[in-house]
């Protein structure tokens, strides 16, 4: 898939349609309790998306390559609210530069017991505009992935994982020296197949 089949992919109209599309994470059922929360997947213009890597002082997912985003506080109103406000705060990018398209389906970390909403959204400004602030306790890193190496799927594999005496497929991708894995990996390929859905549809 060329650059400019990626930018296509990307506008409004076909993430909205992407994102309307039954598309389930797992072929079972997930867990519907837990601690709210949820990320924000961002997207620039030029079909870039933002990734971070925590910390290692972090209650969970010490050093893992994640979205920005967290639980939901008493004051958010809903998933938007949250994703929004953990954006600004972890890599500092205010919700007046974020365009909200919609949210892919609930996803429930096993490990955590988190019930985590991906909100979808479109960075308005030109991504090389933007100045990323890092929250030193949370962020050790921010960083851009063309979505086309998602896409593409060149460097992804599935393994097994073996967690309360069961083995799950995981997802994973090796992006230079990161490596994206679990919830992450799994918002990110279902998101991908979304696109490419819309894509033979349209």
């Amino acid at each position: 898939m060329s650059g400019e089949q990626v930018k296509d992919l990307i506008n409004r109209e076909h993430i909205v349609k992407a994102l309307e599309l039954d598309l389930p994470y797992f072929d079972r059922e997930m867990p519907r309790s837990g601690q709210e929360a949820a990320v924000l997947v961002l997207l620039s213009s030029d079909a870039q998306l933002l990734l971070t890597r925590r910390t290692e002082t972090v209650d969970t997912h010490k050093g893992q390559i994640a979205f920005p985003g967290g639980r939901k506080d008493t004051d958010d109103a809903h998933a938007v609210a949250t994703a929004l406000r953990e954006t600004k705060e972890e890599v500092g990018v205010p919700p007046s530069e974020i365009e909200v398209v919609g949210e892919m389906p609930l996803f429930h970390i096993p490990a955590s017991g988190y019930q985590v909403v991906p909100v979808v959204g479109l960075l308005k400004p030109k991504r090389e505009t933007v100045v990323l602030k890092p929250q030193l306790s949370e962020t050790a890193e921010i960083f851009w992935v063309p979505l086309q190496f998602f896409l593409d799927e060149a460097d992804y594999k599935v393994e097994l994982r073996e967690y309360q005496g069961r083995s799950y497929p995981v997802h994973v991708y090796q992006w230079r020296s990161y490596r994206i894995w679990g919830a992450t990996a799994f918002m990110i390929k279902n998101f991908c197949d979304r696109l490419k859905q819309v894509k033979s549809i349209y």
